[in-house]
């Protein structure tokens, strides 16, 4: 697997895990016709250009294309201080077009009387893409200011139905406590966090324990199939190896701190 498409790749196996309990969840009761992805944390590694971040995506974003043919829009939300300035509430929109469907034999017979089917039959209506930046903490993002010019994303308002932090690093950096309690007490979606390796998923497991003891685990930390194979360069005083994505975790808030309400599981997994 190329490293540049670690990222992408990464996500089409989180969707693809987090989708499958013994048997398919329909897509309607996951996310119907539009998906939307925070992906707090993110910064340069995630496109230093709308084009470059489509480009890392575009794997992830053609496989849901053609696996989900009723998604007509997916928003990706990039968040983080470490986001240029140049980008912030930036909002760029890209299609992806999907292959024609391939009919059997008996399929073709039953949709026309003819046995003929024409272009608008095999075809299906491109998916919108949304990519929008922010310059900023999450818990800011969350707090309403990220939705200035929310109009021009041409989709509704609404809670992500995935979290996901590329290399977080959340053990080594206090910045990360606010957006942490943001995320587990109010998303009501499942949290994918990546580590460069097996150490700091550790670190960042025990720092999610302890700020958030009642924690769903999809899983706890292990390899990722998806991660990057050649290390990442780098001046750590440790001296230890590390590669993009190496590990990941993926959590979600059980209860509320301050109610103990349950918290609703959208999304299933197959441990």
């Amino acid at each position: 697997m190329p490293d540049s498409t670690t990222r992408a790749d990464t996500l089409v196996l989180c969707m693809k895990r987090l989708q499958w309990h013994g048997s398919k969840i329909q897509t309607e009761r996951l996310f119907g016709s539009l998906l939307l992805i925070h992906f707090p944390g993110a910064d340069y590694s995630e496109g230093r250009s709308p084009i470059e971040t489509w480009e890392i995506f575009k794997p992830f974003l053609d496989f849901i294309a053609q696996e989900y043919p009723d998604l007509k829009t997916c928003t990706l939300n990039f968040i983080g201080p470490n986001i240029s300035r140049q980008l912030h509430q930036q909002v760029s929109t890209f299609s992806v077009q999907r292959q024609k469907q391939c009919l059997s034999e008996q399929e073709v017979k039953t949709t026309t009387q003819s046995g003929c089917i024409g272009q608008d039959h095999m075809s299906l209506p491109d998916m919108s893409v949304h990519l929008h930046y922010f310059a900023g903490s999450y818990e800011n993002y969350m707090k309403g200011e990220a939705f200035v010019g929310k109009e021009s994303m041409n989709v509704p308002e609404t809670s992500p139905h995935l979290i996901v932090s590329y290399n977080a690093g959340i053990w080594g950096y206090d910045d990360w406590i606010p957006a942490i309690e943001t995320i587990l007490q109010n998303a009501q979606c499942p949290w994918l966090i990546t580590s460069y390796n097996e150490n700091e998923a550790d670190d960042d497991k025990d720092v999610l324990i302890k700020i958030f003891p009642a924690l769903h685990w999809y899983w706890k930390p292990e390899k990722n199939l998806m991660g990057a194979n050649t290390p990442r360069q780098t001046r750590n005083s440790s001296g230890s190896t590390v590669w993009e994505n190496d590990y990941w975790m993926c959590v979600g808030a059980t209860k509320h701190r301050s109610t103990g309400a349950t918290r609703s599981e959208i999304i299933s997994c197959k441990n």
